[in-house]
């Protein structure tokens, strides 16, 4: 994935607004945040502290990622092709090709 994907999302999903998203701290239930704060809370969570999203099971941050991730138990259907294997032999060769490419018109 590309770092500008990653922030692309955060962007995105700030500027739909709103306090949509319950605070992940057990001790501010029913508190609502935006966003970037729902993200930021989440990941500063003391070590084995569970929160949920939107009503799910309470979980560790690393096991709402692993549930999201493609697997042989969860989200089946999709493909996950890893980034070494897309991106490193196209961007190792640009210059190769540039200046194969240059070499050729000049």
């Amino acid at each position: 994935m590309e770092w500008q994907v990653v922030t692309d999302f955060f962007v995105k999903m700030q500027a739909k607004g709103g306090t949509n998203y319950d605070h992940p701290d057990p001790g501010q239930a029913g508190t609502k945040v935006d966003f970037c704060t729902y993200w930021i809370e989440s990941w500063s969570l003391e070590p084995g502290q569970e929160f949920a999203v939107n009503g799910s099971v309470p979980m560790t941050t690393w096991s709402h990622l692993a549930g999201a991730y493609p697997s042989k138990v969860n989200n089946k259907a999709e493909m996950v092709r890893l980034q070494d294997n897309i991106n490193t032999p196209a961007k190792a060769n640009v210059s190769t090709i540039r200046a194969d490419l240059l070499g050729v018109l000049y």
